[in-house]
């Protein structure tokens, strides 16, 4: 009897070791398991919070890498190229064939003329900043009326190679008939225009795509017909510069006055942001390829914004406050041309962009063209777009596939020929 009440205790204390033992065992693979999914969370959040850094940040080492990559970019020609590396070999190509030397600027009687002046004020865009431009005449050939405005994309600076090829275009084929003045501008945030330190991601200055860059480009409008006596104006802007002016030309013509004779007469567009949400979502979908993770990883994006960037007043994440789609979808266009014994002003937007685009889809221009093609402002003044959707060559796409910038604006360097006639030809025919 005893023999047995012992053995039972033996083994009744042998069970309770052993489930003392499975449970520190799974508390143990519990612990584990929590701190696996915490590294998991932690690691998803650090990446999102690193992807919206990529996405919307200028902090100082872009802007830095900016300045360094592109202070040797010139009229005189290109050495670098702020986001490509590969794109130089084939900037050295065109520094021969349209580069400029100084003696060159000398004898044609070309200035070229630091200028400072400043956004303008609007009802979502209260500060006044500092913004820097270069302004380009003709000593001797200085009565024209009409300036093109060249509007740089993300983290660029207006020495850039696709801000500076288009305006080579331009400057070697009317150097002899002064047509046009240029005037490139920076806007917030970028090269030496104003950083906004009071709107700021620790230190580093923050993007909106247009939302509030788009007072910078008014603000240029402004400068050149009050200060420089300009009564045509054309905008050429690539990228994002594309989003920034498509809502410049909806602010600015907001009021809608009728019979007004347009003084912002035409914009050429390369490669423009028209839906930042589409293009960005794309950016994650072209790294994660899998549509239920790249919606995980963009909502963890957007949740990052709203967890730093929550009191902007322009919005954490797009659509931001004024985003280029919606505000064109907005807008209050007149229904038609009702007034028959009235002549009607046309306002002239051109897309170009390569059908090889993946860091801005082609999926943005044909959304902003489509919206905008022959709405009418008001019954005297229309607006008109034009495209271009063209393939770049194997060798240019195989030059860029591989870095960041992914076939985008790559048009004017895979057929400059054909890319300036387009230029050209469109602003002769809505500024003549």
């Amino acid at each position: 009897m005893t023999t047995t009440s012992t053995s039972n205790n033996n083994n009744k204390e042998k069970k309770e070791e052993q489930e003392k033992k499975e449970l520190v065992k799974s508390n143990v693979c519990l612990k584990v398991l929590i701190v696996f999914i915490g590294l998991i969370i932690t690691f998803y959040l650090l990446f999102c919070y690193w992807a919206y850094h990529k996405m919307f940040s200028l902090s100082n080492e872009y802007h830095i890498e900016g300045i360094l990559k592109s202070q040797n970019n010139s009229i005189y020609g290109f050495e670098s190229y702020i986001q490509c590396p590969d794109w130089k070999f084939v900037g050295k190509e065109f520094t021969k064939k349209y580069a400029f030397t100084p003696e060159e600027i000398i004898q044609n009687n070309i200035i070229m003329e630091n200028v400072t002046f400043h956004n303008r004020k609007t009802n979502d865009v209260n500060e006044l900043l500092d913004l820097n431009g270069l302004y380009i005449t003709n000593k001797l050939k200085n009565n024209t009326k009409k300036v093109i405005i060249i509007v740089h994309g993300f983290r660029m600076r207006l020495n850039h190679i696709t801000t500076i090829l288009p305006l080579l275009f331009m400057m070697r084929e009317y150097l002899q008939d002064w047509k046009y003045n240029y005037l490139l501008i920076e806007q917030r945030n970028h090269g030496n225009s104003t950083k906004e330190t009071n709107v700021s991601i620790n230190g580093n200055a923050f993007a909106t795509y247009g939302s509030k860059e788009y007072s910078d480009l008014l603000g240029a409008i402004d400068f050149l017909k009050e200060q420089k006596g300009m009564s045509q104006i054309g905008i050429y802007a690539l990228s994002m510069g594309g989003a920034t002016s498509l809502i410049s030309l909806m602010k600015y013509y907001e009021e809608k006055q009728e019979n007004i004779n347009p003084d912002l007469k035409c914009i050429f567009l390369d490669s423009p942001v028209c839906s930042v949400n589409l293009t960005l979502y794309n950016s994650v979908h072209y790294l994660m390829k899998n549509e239920y993770i790249s919606n995980f990883i963009f909502n963890g994006i957007n949740l990052i914004g709203k967890l730093i960037r929550n009191k902007e007043k322009h919005g954490h994440f797009p659509p931001f406050l004024n985003d280029p789609y919606q505000t064109i979808q907005n807008f209050n266009f007149s229904d038609n041309n009702t007034t028959n014994n009235t002549t009607v002003n046309t306002i002239n937007v051109h897309f170009d962009h390569s059908l090889s685009d993946i860091l801005v889809p082609i999926k943005n221009s044909y959304l902003c063209s489509s919206l905008l093609d022959n709405k009418y402002i008001n019954n005297n003044l229309k607006i008109k777009t034009s495209n271009y959707f063209g393939k770049s060559s194997d060798k240019s796409e195989l030059s860029v596939l591989g870095n960041e910038c992914k076939a985008h604006c790559v048009l004017m360097m895979d057929n400059d020929e054909a890319y300036k006639n387009r230029m050209i030809n469109f602003f002769e025919q809505c500024m003549n």
